[in-house]
């Protein structure tokens, strides 16, 4: 008997719609996944977190026979599946009926469940930091938890950022930089900035600009380096890791990413561009550039997941920003639990949904979750 991968996602219409009832085909990404789970043997079923019923342990599940998933959808009652992945945006995983609670009650009844929740970027940090290797690869951050912990990061080295430590898609970051005597240059991202794009300040002013963003929300704050650019467009790479069908970590592609001229990210969200790591690496060499090699970013990438799967036994994948300053180090700047697919090239796509196909066949012949190590020093979030 065919095991059951559900994929918990909100892309397919809900019940009752019109858009459910005109409804013929998923978008391409969705048939590439039913594809590579079919080529496992696995009944690939699509559902929303309102479709399922855990009283009768069903789903309400889109699903199709066909080979390459072009025709035949339709939907009807399955059984829960063997093995859960989910696929829900960040900003709302958790509202209404979503897939947070979807999850904590399938994995309570035994059922592995992929894409777990992440730390948040304090905790991950300095769980990271516990392990020397990885420690390396990253820039010193602090949980800022009062003024005078910024300013003490900000005077020992030449410039930071504050993070929010729930953020993504580098909307909210700071950039702080120590210009003269009581002279601080503070910059911020995204279209959020309005008129507090790029303002000098005194430290008596700074003091209370930090102030009021600690009484927003919680912050890192992290070590600035100086990034290779292009001309005035820094330069960082998406390295794309995911699990695959041996359970182990595998690259699936890297993405190299250029700000907007100026600015202090490099996501699409603020202006920013992606170009391959080919055509990359040909302006490398002819503007003598220093770019390490492709594997070389990968490794500390891989050495990352790899501790981090001790503590998040179902960890699938993720998509980490990875760094070179001017020195030729290799800096691991941030963990997205959800890397957005506007970033994969055709090539790199499909790797990624064949690799996630193969860690669920790996999941569903385990028959049950592996235990999660450091319970009680590392609690789930």
């Amino acid at each position: 008997m065919r095991k059951r991968f559900g994929i918990l996602q909100k892309a397919f219409p809900p019940r009752g719609t019109r858009a459910a009832a005109l409804f013929r085909r998923p978008a391409k990404t969705w048939r590439m996944f039913h594809a590579a789970g079919r080529k496992r043997g696995l009944q690939v079923l699509f559902f929303r977190s309102e479709d399922v019923d855990f009283r009768r342990r069903r789903i309400h599940a889109w699903s199709t026979e066909s080979e390459d998933g072009n025709t035949g959808w339709n939907r009807a009652w399955h059984p829960f599946p063997d093995v859960l992945y989910e696929n829900y945006p960040v900003g709302v995983r958790g509202r209404g009926i979503g897939a947070r609670p979807v999850k904590a009650r399938m994995a309570k009844l035994g059922i592995p469940v992929f894409n777990p929740f992440f730390f948040n970027k304090a905790k991950l940090h300095k769980l990271l930091n516990e392990n020397s290797e990885i420690a390396s690869h990253l820039p010193e951050s602090i949980s800022a938890t009062r003024v005078s912990d910024i300013l003490a990061l900000l005077n020992k080295h030449s410039f930071i950022y504050l993070k929010p430590i729930r953020g993504s898609q580098g909307k909210g970051i700071v950039e702080i930089r120590q210009t003269g005597a009581n002279r601080y240059a503070v910059r911020t991202s995204g279209p959020a900035a309005k008129g507090l794009r790029d303002i000098t300040m005194t430290e008596a002013r700074l003091r209370a600009f930090c102030l009021r963003r600690l009484r927003k929300g919680k912050y890192l704050a992290q070590q600035g380096l100086d990034l290779i650019r292009r001309g005035d467009r820094k330069i960082d790479f998406r390295v794309v890791v995911h699990r695959g069908e041996d359970g182990q970590w595998h690259g699936a592609g890297i993405r190299p990413k250029l700000g907007r001229p100026g600015s202090i990210v490099t996501n699409s969200h603020a202006g920013g561009t992606k170009t391959t790591w080919e055509e990359l690496r040909a302006w490398a060499d002819l503007s003598g550039t220093l770019l390490p090699a492709a594997e070389h970013l990968v490794k500390p990438a891989i050495l990352a997941v790899k501790y981090l799967t001790r503590f998040r036994p179902t960890l699938s994948h993720l998509g980490i920003d990875v760094a070179v300053d001017r020195k030729g180090g290799i800096y691991l700047l941030d963990f997205n639990e959800i890397p957005g697919r506007d970033l994969l090239t055709p090539s790199m796509l499909k790797r990624v949904t064949d690799l996630t196909a193969g860690f669920a066949s790996y999941l569903a012949a385990q028959g049950r979750p592996p235990a999660r190590i450091g319970a009680v020093k590392h609690k789930l979030r």
